[in-house]
């Protein structure tokens, strides 16, 4: 019900307006209470209906987003995630879930491309800068672009300090250690990469899968091929369905 009411919000908003409308209306035509009074409700009817749409949506996301770190089966939020891109195509937080779906898909020239075409400059949210460089990051590092990579890596750094709330900065913490690890092992960096997978979580199926890959990549960097065959193993019995298994499976041809 919760993934209906997100696929539709648009329409409920518009259909809850007029309703909203009439009522409001009817408050002023048929009671005492005056036009100010009743424009003042259908103003409160339309903010709390707006809230309401918003938060369903939020917990939408993150219960679809728990599902697919659960069992690394991306099937239900790639739907999500595309129905509203379709449908909000200009929305930039629909555009930046469509480049997650992109790249978890594997279509890592598509992702860039796409992202590439986005003006960020016209965005001033520090938040929605910083993960639309994360994801611009994660393209130009799949496609081993280190000097683009490097300049993606330091916008996101700089819009990630400029997120004034220290509470939504912890939320993202998971984020920018993920990044500054990818940095690290693309560089070559063993002593960093090392201090940053240590903190990497391992409570969910993506969290160690994502680990076991990252943590191959430094065993092969300190020319440990063995050791990190059994971590690309892993990840490509649990993440078939998702790019980190087709990347796993072409390391592992590398170093066999």
């Amino acid at each position: 019900m919760d993934k209906w009411i997100t696929k539709n919000q648009a329409l409920i908003f518009r259909i809850s307006a007029i309703i909203f409308i009439f009522t409001g209306i009817a408050i002023a035509r048929f009671t005492s209470v005056g036009s100010l009074t009743a424009c003042a409700i259908y103003v409160m009817l339309v903010v709390l209906m707006f809230t309401l749409l918003t938060v369903i949506t939020t917990k939408t996301t993150q219960r679809l987003m728990s599902i697919f770190e659960d069992t690394c089966d991306p099937t239900e939020i790639y739907d999500f995630f595309e129905h509203l891109y379709v449908k909000y195509s200009k929305n930039i937080v629909y555009q930046i879930n469509h480049s997650f779906v992109l790249s978890l898909s594997g279509r890592k020239n598509e992702q860039k491309a796409f992202l590439e075409g986005i003006d960020i400059n016209k965005q001033k949210n520090s938040l929605i800068c910083f993960i639309y460089y994360n994801n611009l990051f994660n393209a130009y590092y799949s496609l081993n672009e280190q000097d683009k990579m490097e300049q993606a890596y330091e916008n996101a750094i700089k819009y990630y300090n400029a997120i004034k709330s220290e509470k939504t900065k912890k939320c993202y913490e998971k984020s920018i250690n993920e990044l500054n690890l990818d940095c690290a092992i693309l560089r070559g960096n063993v002593e960093d990469a090392i201090s940053y997978i240590e903190k990497k979580p391992q409570n969910k199926l993506l969290d160690k899968v994502d680990y076991s890959l990252s943590m191959a990549k430094i065993l092969i960097m300190q020319n440990e091929a063995e050791k990190a065959k059994e971590y690309l193993s892993f990840v490509i019995q649990n993440a078939n369905k998702i790019s980190l298994g087709q990347e796993a499976k072409e390391i592992l041809v590398k170093i066999s």
